[in-house]
Order: C-alpha cells, then sequence, then structure tokens
C-alpha cells in the first residue's frame, strides 16, 4: 500500500500513516490472536482506524484515486451492510442450527460463511430497498425545493423596489 501511496508522488507524512494504520492492525491483530490483552479494544484498534482513514482521506483529498468499480459499491453498501450484518449472522446460525450442521461445519468455513453471507444480504438490501428510497427522496426533494424556489406572480412582494 505504501509503495502505490508514493507512486502518487504523495508527499511521505500522508503514504506513512495509512502504512502506519495498516501495520498497526496486523500487529494488533497477530498480538490478541496469540492469547494476549490490549486494555482497549475500541482504543487500539481505533487509533489504527484513524490512520487509516486520516493517511487515505488525505490521499483523495490531493489526488482523484480511481478505485475499483465493485469496491465503490461496496462503499455505497457499506451502510446498509453495517446496520443488516448481525440480523444475517443470526439467520446463518439459526438455519445451520436447525438442519443440524453447526456442530459438523468447520468454525473458519463458518465465519468466512457467514461474513460473505452478511457482505452479500447487506448488498441486497442496498440495491432493492436503500438505493430505491434514496432516489424517491431525492426526486421529492428536488420537486418541493423547485416549486418553494419560484414563486408564482401573485405571491411575489409587491413593492417599488422590486424592479431593482
Amino acid at each position: 500500500m505504501l509503495g502505490s501511496l508514493l507512486a502518487l508522488n504523495l508527499q511521505v507524512r500522508r503514504a506513512i500513516r495509512a502504512a502506519m494504520g495498516c501495520v498497526l492492525f496486523i500487529l494488533l491483530g497477530w498480538y490478541t490472536n496469540h492469547g494476549n490483552q490490549v486494555a482497549s479494544f475500541a482504543l487500539t484498534f481505533g487509533v489504527a482506524s484513524l490512520l487509516v482513514v486520516l493517511g487515505t482521506a488525505s490521499v483523495e483529498l490531493l489526488h482523484h484515486v480511481p478505485w475499483p468499480r465493485p469496491l465503490v459499491f461496496l462503499g455505497d453498501a457499506s451502510y446498509s451492510i453495517y446496520l443488516t450484518h448481525v440480523m444475517f449472522f443470526n439467520v446463518f446460525l439459526m438455519g445451520a442450527t436447525v438442519l443440524g450442521q453447526l456442530v459438523r461445519i468447520d468454525s473458519t468455513v463458518l465465519m468466512w460463511s457467514m461474513l460473505i453471507g452478511a457482505v452479500a444480504g447487506g448488498c441486497v438490501v442496498y440495491l432493492y430497498l436503500e438505493k430505491p428510497l434514496i432516489a424517491l427522496l431525492r426526486r421529492k426533494l428536488v420537486s418541493r425545493r423547485k416549486t418553494v424556489l419560484v414563486a408564482p406572480e401573485s405571491v411575489r412582494p409587491n413593492s417599488k423596489f422590486s424592479d431593482l
């Protein structure tokens, strides 16, 4: 990641912020995966997240970064994914429990299946619920704004300064 950011001729400080966040995430994940405890997950992983977001956002302020369309779509659908992921986790676990497959599935396969299912489910919610609602509300708000901005002749104030 650092190499691609430097290839855009950015200041080294901006690239280092994003790279430090990624490295911190990897180190914290390795540290906690080996049975070690951290004082606060929100604080430690929050700082790593802050560095990644700050670094990448500062890159986008200076240069347009052409992101691949699938990543742009995931970014657009991210709020729906965030709001619905727990529901899709529960649906998956309940389905596996009812079918009697929960104890038979390897934990890694279970985790990846739940993750892919939750992201796919959130994308479906985005496509068929959030995106149409946004388009509908945008049309209604724009049409309302047009009617408010253009007042009919009878409503316009009649004063001697109106012609100025």
